[in-house]
């Protein structure tokens, strides 16, 4: 289990004011705020490669607390107030990741099991396609054979099997240098990015 702590009380804090969207208002000893954790794959000092939280979205939904706290931190030094909302964003937004990381399981979960049980000869050439997209859910035919080391013929024939059950979507229109996307899986990881 994973734990988060906030340091109190907080020396050498300071606040810009920009865009209530930027993660990076709030900055402790001039770095911008992060949640770290140690583990694999972090870097020295021990934050990782890639955000664990997004917290814009929570930001961006309670954009004039978020300004109101801002201001109250400024001038009056409430500092416990805002602590406590942006420890309920990490809080929303955590609980949203989760909800998020066991949907895109059961999705890639589900294919890679029709994918076994319904396309024959074709399912080993089709997973490693799936596996493929599970990582970069928007590729070429090209980028798809490249990466999983299968002929463009074979390539293409799993496709065009991926895209008959659903699985894939190709976005372009054209009969050359044709893109695909893992639809569903896009759809999930896009849920609540629309603007407001």
């Amino acid at each position: 289990m994973s734990r988060v702590s906030i340091a109190w009380p907080p020396t050498r804090w300071r606040l810009k004011d920009q865009s209530p969207i930027a993660l990076g208002t709030v900055q402790a000893g001039g770095g911008p705020a992060r949640l770290t954790k140690t583990g694999v794959g972090r870097r020295p000092g021990g934050t990782f490669r890639e955000p664990l939280l997004y917290l814009s979205l929570y930001l961006k939904q309670h954009r004039q607390q978020y300004y109101d706290l801002l201001t109250r931190v400024r001038t009056e030094g409430d500092w416990e107030t805002w602590v406590g909302f942006f420890a309920d964003g990490v809080t929303e937004s955590a609980t949203g990741a989760v909800t998020t990381a066991q949907r895109l399981t059961t999705l890639a979960r589900d294919d890679r099991t029709r994918i076994e049980r319904d396309t024959g000869r074709l399912a080993g050439t089709m997973l490693r396609l799936h596996q493929s997209l599970l990582e970069h859910p928007i590729q070429s035919a090209t980028q798809l054979a490249a990466r999983t080391s299968v002929s463009m013929p074979a390539v293409n024939k799993g496709l065009a099997a991926l895209e008959k059950m659903g699985t894939v979507q190709e976005i372009t229109g054209r009969r050359r240098r044709r893109i695909f996307s893992y639809s569903r899986y896009l759809h999930i990881l896009s849920e609540g990015t629309e603007p407001l």
